[in-house]
C-alpha cells in the first residue's frame, strides 16, 4: 500500500497542511526557501487553522446571546454614554492576562449583552 503524501496528510486529518504542501509543490518560487522555512509555513498554517477552529467551536458552544456581534457594530451615539476608547482597549483581551474583570452597568435594553458579546468575540 503506497499512499501519496497528499493521501497520508488527508488520512492524518491535516487538511491545511495538505493544501500548503500542494501549493508549495506547484509553485517553483518556493525552491528558493529552505526546507525548514517551508515546513514551518505548513505547520504554522495547520496550527493556526486548528486554533481558530477551536475558538469558533467554543464561541458557538458558549451559546452567546449574539455570537456574531462585532465591535464595529456597536452604536456609540452620545445618549448611550459609551467610551469608544475604553471598549477598544478591552478588545485585545489583555485584561484576561492581568486577571481583571469587566462589569457593565446600565438600564435594561441599553446593550450590555451585545457590548459584552462584541468584546468576547473580538
Amino acid at each position: 500500500m503506497d499512499l501519496s503524501i497528499e493521501e497520508k496528510l488527508k488520512a492524518m486529518k491535516l487538511p491545511r497542511m495538505k493544501e500548503e504542501y500542494l501549493k508549495q509543490k506547484e509553485d517553483p518560487s518556493y525552491l528558493s526557501i529552505s526546507f525548514e522555512e517551508r515546513f514551518k509555513q505548513m505547520v504554522d498554517l495547520e496550527y493556526d487553522a486548528r486554533i481558530s477552529s477551536t475558538i469558533e467551536k467554543l464561541i458557538r458552544k458558549a451559546d452567546f446571546y449574539d455570537s456574531s456581534a462585532s465591535l464595529q457594530d456597536v452604536n456609540y451615539k452620545p445618549s448611550r454614554k459609551l467610551d469608544k476608547g475604553q471598549i477598544d482597549s478591552l478588545s485585545d483581551n489583555s485584561y484576561i492576562a492581568s486577571h481583571l474583570n469587566i462589569i457593565l452597568v446600565g438600564a435594561t435594553g441599553s446593550g450590555k449583552s451585545v457590548c459584552m458579546n462584541s468584546i468576547i468575540t473580538s
